[in-house]
């Protein structure tokens, strides 16, 4: 079940955000392919991605102000992101200005490549290796990450999802967190006068 806020708790949320402790450790992961093929689909109707995906593709993934809302959290010291990058060429001057680091995902069986189950591994290792690493932010389209927020969570760690409307809801109700991925693009590039009840959906 959503639950929805009035703008002046939105604004004190994201005050508190900020406030956070300083030493507050961030590693964000997207998977990529999958977010892209989602947005894509949301601007020109289902099956979009799967009509046109093996041919060069547009941007049409915002990334600036996901990595500014996961930031918004502590020190980003993880920025990966999983994909078969053969198609995403468009994307190399945002992914290169913010140090992305990019995991290459070739297609294991049609559009299946497999980007859920190594980035998921993924997480598990770096948590084990690196104590400090306070925050998980998985950023995906319809894939289904309820175990990887149960784990991270069993660890001490919090977990946020950010998603796309088609998003398993029990993977939204995995998380500490969880937000729309274009409520957070409408609400970070149209500034906080322009937020709403209706594009925001905070803690469950």
């Amino acid at each position: 079940m959503k639950t929805m806020c009035r703008p002046d708790r939105v604004n004190r949320n994201r005050r508190m955000i900020r406030q956070m402790d300083a030493g507050a450790r961030v590693a964000l992961y997207w998977d990529f392919e999958n977010v892209h093929a989602s947005v894509l689909d949301e601007i020109q109707g289902d099956g979009a991605y799967q009509r046109q995906h093996f041919k060069p593709q547009d941007r049409v993934v915002d990334l600036d102000p996901v990595i500014d809302y996961a930031a918004g959290f502590g020190s980003v010291v993880v920025n990966r992101a999983y994909a078969n990058w053969q198609w995403l060429g468009k994307y190399r001057g945002v992914l290169q200005s913010q140090a992305v680091d990019l995991v290459q995902m070739f297609p294991l069986s049609g559009l299946k490549n497999g980007a859920d189950i190594r980035l998921a591994l993924d997480v598990m290792e770096d948590l084990h290796q690196h104590d400090h690493i306070t925050h998980v932010v998985v950023v995906a389209g319809d894939s289904d990450y309820v175990a990887l927020a149960q784990k991270c969570r069993k660890l001490g760690r919090q977990f946020i999802g950010v998603g796309m409307p088609k998003t398993n809801a029990l993977f939204k109700a995995a998380c500490d967190e969880f937000k729309y991925y274009r409520s957070i693009v409408t609400a970070l590039t149209s500034g906080e006068g322009s937020l709403t009840e209706e594009n925001l959906v905070y803690e469950l």
